[in-house]
């Protein structure tokens, strides 16, 4: 079975999360669930760009998506699978921008029932259990540092802290070989 996250270093981290703030901070302030899409590039993503772009062209590796994911306190995102292929080799280098110092979790399921395409401006095209909420959790992870999550699988988002969780994802294209190790790509990108 695939892991559903793998640790991953980012030298430097407050001053990326220092740099994204400056930048993009203005739109981090919300009532509800909330998530934009942004240009991969050097001019929004400073740093962090010139320290990920040398590492991923290497291994022929891009970035697909960027996206900011923004968490209200006392907020759940429903549980869901990104994108209309449920897999366990989907994953997104999660860095956390804005985090609480508690209660916060990325949080994965087992699911056995139908799942339904639907499509929202929170989680484009994804797909939901029939289920509903009334799924076993299969592991959770307090997002404090960068990881590679599963994003195939069945997760969601809870922030039941006071202050608001900002996560910065990045859907990394992974080239199509039956043969590929993920581990291998994290360890060493």
């Amino acid at each position: 079975m695939a892991k559903l996250f793998f640790p991953y270093y980012i030298p430097n981290l407050e001053i990326i999360q220092t740099e994204l703030i400056n930048l993009h901070g203005h739109r981090f302030e919300c009532e509800k669930i909330d998530s934009f899409l942004i240009d991969w590039n050097l001019e929004n993503f400073a740093s962090l760009y010139e320290f990920l772009r040398p590492k991923l062209k290497k291994k022929y590796l891009f970035i697909k998506r960027a996206r900011f994911f923004i968490t209200p306190p006392g907020f759940f995102m429903y549980p869901h699978i990104d994108g209309y292929e449920p897999t366990s080799e989907i994953y997104a280098l999660n860095i956390p921008i804005i985090i609480p110092n508690r209660d916060h979790y990325h949080i994965w399921y087992e699911n056995y029932n139908e799942l339904i395409k639907i499509n929202s401006n929170t989680y484009n095209d994804c797909l939901i259990s029939s289920a509903g909420e009334n799924l076993k959790i299969k592991d959770r992870l307090k997002l404090e540092s960068p990881h590679f999550v599963q994003i195939g699988n069945l997760h969601s988002v809870i922030n039941m802290s006071g202050t608001p969780r900002v996560i910065l994802s990045l859907r990394i294209k992974f080239p199509i070989d039956g043969n590929i190790s993920y581990e291998s790509i994290f360890e060493n990108l």
